[in-house]
């Protein structure tokens, strides 16, 4: 029986080899501004006041919102209110941060000394301020410039997306019993189209790179203009030709949730030869019920991947048909970044395991994929009851795979 304190104890002693093995990260295209609301028990019951009173747009959003809270569960709303983020700032505590996963992956990355290329039209001066010093923008003469030294676009660029945070335990009105919110998570809530960020200037510049690179990420096409998903698709599909082309191992996508998920796993692959999801999000594409290794295992075979991920709350697994070692440090990597950002709320560079981590033991892992030619490995997250924070963590996980991935280290643990 293997200890997983213990192999996380070693993944987090040699994580400087991993850094200092860590080659130039290419990430496209979702970048944005993050406003997060942190809800109090005030806050939810002010939302439950509108959900149950309003009839207008604040009403609808509020009632996506409290369905969302009271299952305790993390979501995406859709509302086309285009006044949302003005009330929302007006009525709940706002910080402000970078989103998307290619914004939230590239100063993960920034935090622990690592340099990444950023695909970003919108280069308003409120964008520019989220993002760290160690990632890098192209600039029309083919140099690559930290974000205080790119030129700028004017204001106010692409709309800011909004996050509310809510805590496991906080009360929840209404009902004669008393109830809380039974785990920690978030909803994201937009209210304005945006699709991928499409940087001709990045196109360049990671088409030259790319055989020096260490791995890629396409994300981007959850939230994209009715007329232009068909050119969105084929744009990026076009990106990961290029950069398989050149050389480039890994590529990754990292599904989120939205309606057309089959059809984006269906245009990028083969192409892109890995895939990550929530388990929430392998449910909902799949339609199975099956054990998650396996139905990971039935995606790799139908879309002709190399890998594919699925990370849940207290597990995270990979089927593969790469090397199992290097596939368990991939996993411990990312999910030891994860957990200490969950420790701290933010990005950062762990330098002990968090210590109100509460790993599963190994039996009450789901169980192995068995297949031929593929092989899968499961760890154990390091989950905990009160994280600080919710928002990134997946975010935070993609960018440990890709760090891992990337680098010339190798597999740090058996």
């Amino acid at each position: 029986m293997t200890d997983p304190l213990a192999r996380y104890q070693a993944t987090l002693q040699g994580l400087g080899d991993v850094i200092a093995g860590a080659r130039l990260t290419l990430l496209g295209f979702s970048v944005a501004v993050d406003a997060v609301h942190q809800l109090t028990a005030e806050h939810v019951e002010t939302i439950y006041s509108y959900a149950r009173t309003d009839e207008g747009k604040r009403g609808e959003l509020c009632r996506s919102i409290w369905a969302l809270l009271c299952n305790g569960t993390d979501g995406e709303v859709w509302v086309d209110w285009p006044q949302a983020s003005q009330w929302l700032v007006s009525r709940f505590p706002t910080r402000y941060s970078a989103g998307g996963n290619a914004g939230q992956a590239a100063n993960t990355l920034s935090v622990l000394g690592v340099s990444s290329l950023l695909a970003l039209t919108d280069r308003n001066p409120a964008q520019l301020a989220t993002l760290g010093d160690k990632v890098r923008l192209a600039e029309p003469d083919g140099s690559l410039v930290p974000p205080a030294d790119a030129r700028p676009t004017p204001e106010p660029g692409r709309a800011a997306h909004h996050v509310m945070e809510f805590g496991s335990g906080t009360p929840l009105p209404g009902g004669d019993q008393e109830r809380v919110i039974g785990r920690s998570g978030r909803v994201i809530m937009r209210f304005a189209y945006d699709g991928p960020a499409y940087d001709d200037y990045f196109v360049t510049a990671a088409r030259e790179r790319a055989a020096t690179a260490g791995t890629g990420l396409v994300t981007g096409l959850n939230k994209v203009l009715p007329h232009d998903v068909d050119h969105a698709y084929r744009w990026c599909r076009q990106r990961v030709a290029e950069w398989r082309e050149a050389g480039l191992e890994f590529v990754h996508h990292e599904l989120s949730s939205y309606p057309r998920q089959a059809r984006t796993v269906a245009e990028l692959t083969p192409s892109v030869n890995s895939l990550g999801l929530s388990e929430r999000e392998l449910g909902s594409l799949t339609g199975s019920a099956a054990d998650p290794a396996d139905r990971a295992a039935a995606l790799l075979v139908e879309h002709g991947l190399d890998r594919v991920t699925v990370h849940g709350d207290r597990w995270a697994l990979v089927v593969s048909t790469a090397d199992p070692r290097r596939e368990l440090h991939t996993l411990l990597v990312a999910c030891l970044l994860a957990g200490a950002r969950a420790q701290y709320g933010e990005p950062v560079r762990p330098v002990e395991l968090p210590p109100l981590a509460c790993p599963l033991a190994e039996e009450q892992l789901p169980p192995p994929v068995r297949r031929t030619g593929l092989s899968s490995v499961c760890v154990p997250t390091l989950w905990q009851q009160r994280p600080v924070a919710t928002v990134g963590l997946g975010d935070t996980f993609v960018a440990g795979t890709l760090l891992a991935l990337g680098s010339t280290c190798p597999p740090l643990v058996a």
